[in-house]
C-alpha cells in the first residue's frame, strides 16, 4: 500500500490514500496494467466505486439476455462476428520510433473519451501502469447489442461478456456520418456481486430510448438522474430518498476517505462535471426500466493546510512525477468516471436509480513541490 509520510510539529504521520478503479481491470496486457495500479493503491484520488458486493436481493429485476448468436442484424450494423472483430482489433500497442504513443493510429481505434484517457495515461503514468495492449481482449459468452441505426446521425453497437478475470464489461462503439469508422468510445465494468440488466430485443434489435423525449414508461428522466447524479457528487451530498444502495455506500465511503484525509491536515476540494462526448444511447432493460450512460470528469484539489509540514512522496504511484523523496505540499488529480445507471420503469416503488457499471481513468495530474 502507498504512504504519504507528513511531517508535521516533529513528528512523522503516516497517511494511506488510496485509489480504487471501478471494477476489476480491463483484459489483456492494458487490463493487468490498469488492476496492478488499483492493487498498489495509490495516492492521488479517491475512492471512486469500490462498493462492497450486495446481497443477492440488491440485483436487478430481469436476467441477462441470452447470447445473440444468431440474431440478424439491423442493416448497416456489424454482424456478430464483425463486431467482435471490431472489438479484438482494440489493441493500442502501436509505438513511435522513441516508444512513445502511436496516437494517429490510437485515433483510428478510439472516439473520446477513451482516446483522451489513453494519451492520457501515456503521458502521466509509469509504463506498467499505462493504458496499453488489447483494451479489452477476448471476452467469454460475448453478446452483441445492435440499435436501429441513426441516418445522418450516430450509430453504436455495444458487446457485454466477461473478461479472462471473470469480469462482466460493456463496451460501446460509436460510428458517425462524418467519419464512418467504428471506434471505442466507452467501457465500463459491472460491479462486483451484481447482474447487469439484459438488453430488451425486437427481432434482433437492441431497444433504445429517446432521453431527450424524457424517457417514456421510466421512474425517473435519463438526462435528468445523470444531471442530479453529478450536481450531487460535486456537492458531495447524495440524496437518501433518490438513489439506490449501491450508490450510498459509495458515497460512504468517499466520505470517509475525505475524513481521514482533513484529519492528517489535508484539505480536499472536489469539482465535478459532466463530459459531453457522445457515448451511447440510453438502453431499454428486459425488466422494463433502462441502462443511463453517464460520464463525468472529476477534479481534486488536494493541499496541506497551514500548520502542517510537506508531505513526503515515497514514489510508489502511477505517475511519472512521483519522484521518492521529493516533499510536496499538494497536488491535482483528474480522472474521468465512466458509469452506466439503471434506471427502474414507472410504477417500481421499491427500486432508486442506481449504479450498476463503473469504472474511473486518470486524465491528469499535478503536484506542488515544497519550497
Amino acid at each position: 500500500m502507498h504512504r504519504r509520510t507528513f511531517t508535521a510539529a516533529g513528528t512523522a504521520v503516516a497517511a494511506v490514500l488510496t485509489l480504487t478503479l471501478s471494477g476489476c481491470g480491463l483484459g489483456g496486457p492494458a487490463g493487468k496494467a490498469v488492476e496492478a495500479a488499483s492493487a498498489e493503491r495509490t495516492a492521488t484520488a479517491v475512492p471512486e466505486a469500490s462498493a462492497a458486493p450486495g446481497p443477492a436481493t440488491r440485483k436487478p429485476d430481469g436476467t441477462k439476455s441470452p447470447s445473440a448468436t444468431a440474431s440478424p442484424s439491423p442493416a448497416g450494423s456489424p454482424s456478430d462476428a464483425e463486431a467482435l472483430a471490431i472489438l479484438a482489433r482494440v489493441d493500442i500497442s502501436a509505438a513511435t520510433p522513441s516508444g512513445g504513443l502511436d496516437e494517429a493510429a490510437a485515433a483510428k481505434l478510439l472516439a473520446d473519451p477513451m482516446l483522451s484517457l489513453v494519451k492520457a495515461s501515456w503521458r502521466l503514468a509509469k509504463p506498467r501502469f499505462r493504458l496499453d495492449g488489447p483494451l479489452i481482449g477476448t471476452l467469454r459468452s460475448p453478446e452483441v447489442l445492435r440499435p436501429a441505426p441513426a441516418p445522418g446521425g450516430d450509430n453504436w453497437f455495444a458487446v457485454s461478456g466477461r473478461d479472462s478475470d471473470g469480469t462482466e464489461i460493456f463496451a460501446v462503439f460509436r460510428k458517425t456520418a462524418a467519419e464512418p469508422v467504428w471506434k471505442l468510445a466507452m467501457l465500463s465494468h459491472v460491479q462486483e456481486g451484481l447482474i447487469l440488466p439484459g438488453i430488451r430485443k425486437d427481432k434482433g434489435t437492441a431497444e433504445t430510448i429517446d432521453a431527450a423525449a424524457g424517457g417514456s414508461g421510466l421512474a425517473a428522466d435519463p438526462a435528468g438522474t445523470c444531471a442530479a447524479l453529478i450536481e450531487q457528487r460535486g456537492a458531495r451530498r447524495l440524496e437518501p430518498g433518490q438513489w439506490g444502495p449501491n450508490l450510498l455506500d459509495e458515497e460512504s465511503k468517499i466520505a470517509e476517505y475525505i475524513a481521514e484525509e482533513r484529519s492528517q491536515g489535508l484539505s480536499n476540494e472536489l469539482t465535478v462535471k459532466p463530459r459531453t462526448d457522445a457515448v451511447g444511447p440510453v438502453w431499454r432493460t428486459t425488466d422494463g426500466g433502462a441502462l443511463v450512460p453517464c460520464v463525468r470528469e472529476n477534479r481534486w484539489k488536494v493541499n496541506v493546510r497551514p500548520g502542517y509540514g510537506a508531505i513526503v512522496q515515497e514514489g510508489k504511484s502511477r505517475y511519472l512525477d512521483d519522484v521518492p523523496g521529493e516533499k510536496i505540499t499538494g497536488w491535482v488529480d483528474t480522472n474521468i468516471s465512466m458509469d452506466f445507471i439503471h434506471i427502474p420503469p414507472s410504477g417500481n416503488t421499491v427500486s432508486k436509480p442506481d449504479i450498476m457499471a463503473g469504472v474511473t481513468y486518470p486524465l491528469d495530474y499535478s503536484s506542488t513541490p515544497a519550497r
